[in-house]
């Protein structure tokens, strides 16, 4: 998945679930391990989710 695609996915996921202060939007749900990022960091641990689940995580 390219950037654009996970800025993309990010966007989508931020209109459809929370995203007022003091709620998350869950980007990608799992259970293996849990990425928190902010602002221009989201696509990275969107990326950074996206390798780790090639590998067999499920990230969260």
């Amino acid at each position: 998945m390219d950037l654009d695609a996970l800025r993309a996915e990010h966007a989508e996921n931020t209109a459809r679930g929370t995203s007022s202060e003091g709620r998350a939007a869950v980007a990608r749900p799992g259970t293996d391990a849990t990425l928190i990022a902010y602002g221009p960091s989201v696509p990275t641990a969107l990326a950074a989710a996206a390798a780790a689940a090639e590998e067999g995580a499920r990230s969260r």
